[in-house]
């Protein structure tokens, strides 16, 4: 009797990942195929990971009950579900959940697979590219690649992105988190299967799939979107690339704007007309955050005018002028903004009746908040209805589509670019700023910002080859000086239930762990908790830089059942 060790399409705790059942002498079992697994007394699809000439659970083991379709997976595949379910602490069965998500039952007929590419034992780096306007290069090499009959892997950040690469790209197959689960079965196993070598372009859900493909792009590897930051398991669409990198023949290609911190590479110039415009009391004008030179430059262009406000809604919070007192929401206690007839919490999405009046001192008064972008253009058709402007906030869905050529690009805040009111928040501004400077000088136009005079020299310095040099060497010695990353490991513990409970896992941790831990930082509360949920703590364990990856999950994954862990957060908030 043979057995097959398989791993089962469901969320399963570490640990509780692999099964073995009996295959039937009428079935023709290989590793990498899907299977139908009796599981529960229900039918589970599986994959199968090992084929065994005896099982320790012989005596229990249930046959296979049928094969699932014609996708027979190469070995790198396996390889790879084992590390990164390694790096997020998660079972295997639950890491496959998430790639194949909810298989149909009744799949598609498919056409067999393509043959696997073979694994190799030397390492080939990505070729990476630092280059202003990537997207051409992006569109150019994959219509290349698909003249020459490759199958093409394009990872972007953003589901609006895919969207912009399948116009431009005829032929390609699309894949994100937003599709159903039957319509993204048909996009990646069409991808695998069909004799004319598509081309599919995903999000990070789709970064698995690099194994089985002869060519893969990475779009914009800085933007941190790449990464999963809020459910399990937190993979890195990046690192798995890295991984392919390293073990398997896939030719990999990189195409980014602003090198990270850690790399020595060359920030390419980004030229074009920029004007940073001061904020100042006496310079206002008629048009709330827009200042009066700004106001001149719009009535003056000949040509389109965008006008990006990161703040959506009519004001920022609903906050009392007289005592301060906020508008919480009852669910998950986030401030409350006001749009036209509502409240609106932008965290849980919960809508409630505006306030009418303060709660603590019976103030009418509540907009002592920044004006939101519904209130500019208000102001904007009341004062300047012969000027005509078109109006972004910062969504992706808003900023994505191309401005019009020759356009006025005007940011009313620039210390709103990027988000994020942590260590890393000047890094993402950077990010984020050269890419709008890139887009704009594209399409011949000319930017302005607004900001603090604190901040006034530096959005010129970022887009010359020697100011970007400047600003990330002193960017790396404050990381130094403070330790964090990437001057240090530092790796993210989330745990659940009452504040007793998270010092008596750090306890626990202190003695467990053998290697140097260099400080930990900690409790911090997570914000933003409804009520029904339970709270949750965050610590910081900071390690030396020269500490590995495997060194840190022998260490912590005997703590990993009782805590989330995050080896490579990308956020440092508390």
């Amino acid at each position: 009797m043979m057995y097959a060790r398989v791993i089962p399409v469901l969320r399963t705790p570490i640990g509780v990942d692999v099964f073995d059942y009996q295959i039937p002498a009428s079935l023709d079992i290989k590793v990498g195929q899907l299977v139908w697994v009796p599981f529960r007394r229900r039918p589970t699809p599986a994959l199968v990971m090992e084929i065994l000439m005896e099982s320790p659970f012989a005596k229990k083991a249930l046959p296979i009950s049928a094969v699932y379709s014609s996708l027979l997976f190469p070995f790198s595949i396996i390889g790879l579900l084992q590390w990164t379910a390694e790096q997020t602490f998660c079972s295997r069965a639950t890491v496959l959940k998430s790639w194949v998500r909810n298989l149909p039952k009744r799949p598609l007929t498919l056409l067999p697979m393509s043959p696997a590419i073979e694994s190799k034992d030397d390492s080939s780096p990505i070729h990476e590219q630092w280059i202003n306007d990537s997207e051409e290069m992006i569109i150019t090499r994959a219509l290349k690649s698909s003249s020459q009959h490759e199958r093409l892997l394009i990872i972007t950040p953003w589901k609006n992105r895919v969207e912009f690469y399948s116009k431009q790209i005829p032929h390609s197959h699309i894949l994100h988190s937003n599709l159903n689960d039957g319509d993204a079965f048909r996009a990646w196993s069409r991808f695998l299967t069909e004799p004319t070598a598509p081309v599919l372009i995903a999000t990070r859900v789709g970064a698995w799939l690099a194994p089985l493909a002869d060519r893969v792009i990475l779009d914009e590897p800085e933007n941190d979107d790449h990464k999963q930051d809020e459910l399990a398991p937190r993979y890195d669409a990046r690192k798995i690339l890295t991984w392919c990198s390293q073990h398997t023949n896939i030719a990999i290609e990189s195409y980014g704007l602003t090198p990270p911190l850690t790399s020595q590479a060359t920030a390419p110039v980004i030229d074009v007309p920029l004007h940073v415009h001061i904020r100042h009391p006496q310079g206002g004008s008629s048009i709330p955050m827009i200042q009066s030179d700004t106001l001149h430059e719009l009535r003056t262009h000949d040509g389109p005018r965008v006008i990006i406000h990161p703040i959506r809604g009519v004001s920022a919070r609903l906050t009392c002028r007289d005592c301060g007192w906020r508008s919480l929401c009852t669910r998950c206690q986030f401030p409350l903004s006001a749009e036209f007839d509502h409240a609106l919490c932008h965290v849980c999405g919960l809508k409630a009746p505006l306030p009418l009046k303060c709660e603590t001192c019976g103030g009418a008064d509540l907009g002592k908040s920044l004006p939101g972008i519904e209130r500019l253009k208000a102001q904007w058709i009341k004062n300047e209805p012969d000027t005509p402007v078109e109006w972004r906030d910062l969504s992706n869905e808003s900023m994505d589509p191309p401005f019009p050529q020759k356009s006025l690009v005007v940011i009313t805040d620039g210390s709103m670019l990027g988000g994020g009111e942590d260590v890393r928040r000047r890094e993402r501004q950077c990010i984020a700023f050269r890419r709008l400077a890139d887009r704009v000088a594209h399409i011949q136009g000319r930017l302005i910002i607004q900001c603090e005079e604190s901040s006034a020299n530096q959005w010129s310095a970022w887009l010359t080859q020697e100011g970007f040099d400047r600003w990330r060497t002193k960017e790396w010695h404050e990381r130094q000086l403070f330790n964090y990353p990437p001057a240090v490991r530092l790796v993210k513990i989330i745990s659940e239930g009452d504040e007793q409970h998270a010092k008596q896992w750090i306890e626990k941790a202190r003695q467990t762990i053998k290697i140097e831990l260099k400080e930990v930082r900690g409790p911090f509360a997570v914000k933003f908790r409804s009520a029904a949920r339970a709270p949750r703590w965050v610590y910081h364990l900071i390690f030396s830089s020269e500490v590995s990856d495997q060194q840190l999950i022998n260490e912590l994954t005997p703590l990993a059942k009782s805590a989330f862990i995050d080896l490579d957060p990308i956020a440092f908030l508390r």
